[in-house]
């Protein structure tokens, strides 16, 4: 019920940070409640609020600034009502992870991988309602996968990819290792070893009717090459070649998984030459080898307001440094301008705003200059491979690589052994 209109009070502002929506906005037998408070963590709650708060939006005598505070509450519940819903309607199928294909850019048709039929994602507005359809496209959040809910059950349809690398992947800290991908160039083996089969479905295949995929080097019917076209991991390592060339489709969901996960290739182990051949890979290598030793520094820094370090960790860890993921060779030039943009912000922190920052470095001990301070991931500097103290490289090398602190330490313990004696 509502009182009259000489009767009303405004809304509580003792407090201008929190905003107290009066029990004069809701029925009777429902409690006032704050705009501010924590959003339920229930799905039930999450419905109920949704609920009250769309009525409150309705209601007239709801303030403006209420009412907007109010729609940011309901578009982020029911943002979270999606995920909910999504985890709850996700699909495993054949190491499959499915959800529901939905049209977040501009519009395009997809082909299912079992019946071959064009389909359309479902539009964003179908994000909040909670009833699947059997024509509902679905795609693999690991191989990239489309395929009908009605096609599911059908004969025929692939494995993820992901079976495969998880029998074979040996992890090493945040590095996966490669030894499932296939890094020849088109490995052919010719029909004969295959028996003139297909090397999916086993059909039977001719010099006519057959198709050759460049990553493994097998032939396949018509019907499971159809001329889908990738890049070949094997030729961007060996031959710095992007050209898209025809694979199958059992090879495009592999490559599509690849190119998904942080799997790591050591370019310094599988083709050295790069660093030769490519300007970007020498200057990336000696940017992370820099943000190695600035990450230290942000990892001990305790500002609130630090540089947060928006790249990859494989990218800032020292055993990983000549590793790389495919699409990031695929993209070297975005790859320097990220890590341009983190060393330029790091750079800035550690030498100019953070005084904790800046207590952390090194004077030259050698020419005992005290208005150049330096730090080890400059240009201009050498660090005592024992002691890891920072000189100027000029005066390191013109002390013949003498530390002066190991020189010290040296002395000290020759010292304390003859007093021992």
């Amino acid at each position: 019920m509502f009182l009259p209109e000489d009767n009303k009070q405004p809304p509580c502002e003792e407090d201008d940070e929190h905003v107290i929506i009066d029990d004069y906005f809701l029925d009777d037998d429902e409690p006032g409640f704050n705009v501010e408070d924590e959003i339920p963590a229930r799905r039930h709650d999450k419905e109920l609020a949704i609920q009250r708060y769309i009525k409150l939006i309705r209601m007239p005598e709801t303030d403006q600034i209420i009412r907007e505070q109010l729609v940011a509450k309901v578009c982020a519940l029911r943002i979270q009502l999606n995920d909910m819903n999504e985890e709850a309607e996700k699909t495993s199928h054949l190491g499959h992870t499915l959800i529901r294909f939905i049209e977040t850019d501009s519009p395009k048709s997809v082909v299912c991988d079992s019946c071959e039929k064009k389909s359309r994602g479902l539009p964003l507005t179908s994000l909040f309602r909670s009833s699947n359809s059997g024509k509902d496209m679905l795609v693999c959040y690991s191989c990239n996968l489309h395929i009908h809910q009605d096609c599911l059950e059908k004969p025929g349809l692939r494995p993820c990819p992901r079976l495969d690398f998880d029998k074979e992947e040996r992890f090493s800290g945040c590095n996966k290792s490669y030894e499932a991908v296939i890094l020849k160039i088109c490995p052919e083996i010719g029909m004969v070893k295959q028996q003139f089969k297909c090397n999916d479905c086993d059909g039977p295949i001719s010099f006519n009717s057959c198709n050759l995929c460049d990553y493994d080097g097998k032939y396949y019917c018509q019907k499971c090459h159809s001329g889908d076209t990738a890049v070949i991991p094997a030729r961007i390592i060996h031959n710095w070649d992007f050209l898209p060339r025809p694979v199958s489709k059992k090879s495009l969901l592999t490559i599509n998984y690849i190119r998904s996960k942080p799997i790591l290739f050591d370019i310094l182990q599988l083709n050295s030459m790069l660093y030769g051949f490519v300007e970007e890979l020498p200057i990336i290598k000696r940017m992370r080898k820099e943000l190695i030793s600035m990450a230290q520094y942000a990892r001990l820094c305790r500002q609130p307001f630090k540089p947060k370090l928006t790249i990859s960790q494989h990218l800032i860890e020292e055993s990983l440094i000549n590793c790389y993921t495919i699409d990031e060779l695929c993209n070297t030039v975005k790859l320097q301008k990220d890590l341009i943009d983190v060393h330029s912000s790091l750079l800035c922190h550690i030498t100019k705003d953070c005084e904790s920052c800046r207590g952390k470095g090194f004077y030259c001990e050698l020419c005992h200059d005290k208005d150049d301070l330096l730090f080890p991931f400059a240009s201009n500097i050498a660090s005592c491979p024992q002691c890891s103290v920072v000189y100027h490289k000029n005066c390191y090398h013109r002390k013949n690589r003498r530390c002066t602190r190991c020189k010290r330490l040296e002395e000290k313990n020759s010292k304390l052994t003859q007093e021992s004696l």
